[in-house]
């Protein structure tokens, strides 16, 4: 429900002010239900099959958006310090560094992966149903109307943020064992 809402909020800036009288209106006007119109692509956008060209190690695997980066940070980590740099050797400059970009890749990994369910989240909660529609029919149309190309629109801004804060998620991620004295991932 306060997903509904704050995107409502942000795509209709003059639906309301606030969250509460935004709750308000959309319990009124479109009823209950209305809150859980974009429960679908939520599970669709946390549990999604990969792109397999991009990741043929997940292939054949349904993926969840965390799992994606996580999985890219090890892949694209593991594969610099395999292949330019040795890890006890590495500088831990150079060692933030290649988290940084790691969790760069991994941003970028889960925001392609996830975009088309997050495209259809956003389309279902700025739109109201029409009486007797159910959200299945929504998603259905709304994939139709969008397209394999309008369901990645918005993509460039979505690899900006996510692929940012994953870096920097990604980046403490690796400082965080060495904070606490312990090693992860030991060899």
């Amino acid at each position: 429900p306060l997903e509904a809402t704050r995107i409502r909020l942000v795509s209709e800036p003059g639906f309301a002010n606030g969250l509460v009288p935004g709750f308000t209106k959309i319990a009124r006007q479109e009823g209950l239900a209305a809150f859980y119109s974009g429960f679908g692509p939520i599970l669709f956008k946390q549990y999604v099959l990969p792109p397999f060209p991009l990741c043929p190690w997940l292939m054949d695997f349904r993926v969840p958006y965390t799992m994606t980066k996580f999985v890219f940070y090890e892949k694209v980590s593991e594969f610099a310090y395999s292949n330019f740099f040795d890890k006890a050797k590495t500088s831990d400059a150079m060692q933030t560094t290649i988290n940084l970009g790691s969790g760069l890749i991994a941003g970028f990994a889960a925001a392609i992966v996830s975009q088309p369910a997050d495209t259809m989240l956003s389309k279902i909660n700025k739109t109201k149903g029409l009486p007797g529609e159910s959200n299945t029919s929504r998603l259905i149309k709304i994939g139709r109307e969008l397209g394999l190309r309008g369901s990645f629109s918005g993509i460039g801004a979505r690899l900006f943020m996510v692929g940012a804060m994953s870096a920097g998620q990604f980046a403490i991620y690796g400082e965080y064992p060495a904070l606490l004295g312990a090693f992860m991932f030991a060899n």
